[in-house]
């Protein structure tokens, strides 16, 4: 979005495109556990793909810590993030490439929009998302992350 011309709107697709960075509110309909009895949580989603219609979008979260009661094999999916990396984050995280979250359209704004992953740390994630063995393949040609 750098060197926008004044007087130009903003689209949708450079609002939403795969690897930008949203900050949102998240609950059980999400795929979200919220905690201590919260019905929902703020969480940095990361857009991975959308449905045909462009009302759902597909991604994944990022997380404080890595939940040490997950199995292993879930927990090899959680992709390390530095806080250097991203401005907006307080400290070091973790991308949850094992689960893959839905979000409508609606939520997703200029005034979630936090960033986008690097190219690199693009590439991995969706690569773990595509080989964590977690997702159903039908979810992951749902949002277009498979053909």
């Amino acid at each position: 979005m750098a060197g926008r011309r004044k007087g130009y709107a903003i689209t949708m697709s450079e609002i939403v495109s795969i690897g930008s960075i949203h900050y949102i509110t998240m609950g059980k309909t999400n795929g979200i556990t919220p905690k201590d009895g919260y019905p929902s949580r703020n969480k940095y989603f990361v857009v991975l793909g959308r449905d045909k219609a462009g009302r759902l979008y597909g991604g994944v979260v990022f997380n404080s810590r890595i939940n040490q009661k997950l199995p292993v094999h879930i927990q090899m999916y959680q992709y390390p993030i530095p806080k250097a990396s991203y401005t907006f984050l307080s400290h070091d995280s973790f991308i949850d490439c094992s689960t893959l979250m839905s979000v409508p359209a609606s939520q997703l704004s200029t005034n979630t929009l936090c960033g986008e992953l690097t190219p690199e740390h693009l590439g991995y994630v969706l690569d773990a998302v595509r080989q964590s063995g977690t997702i159903p393949p039908i979810k992951l040609r749902e949002y277009g992350i498979i053909p």
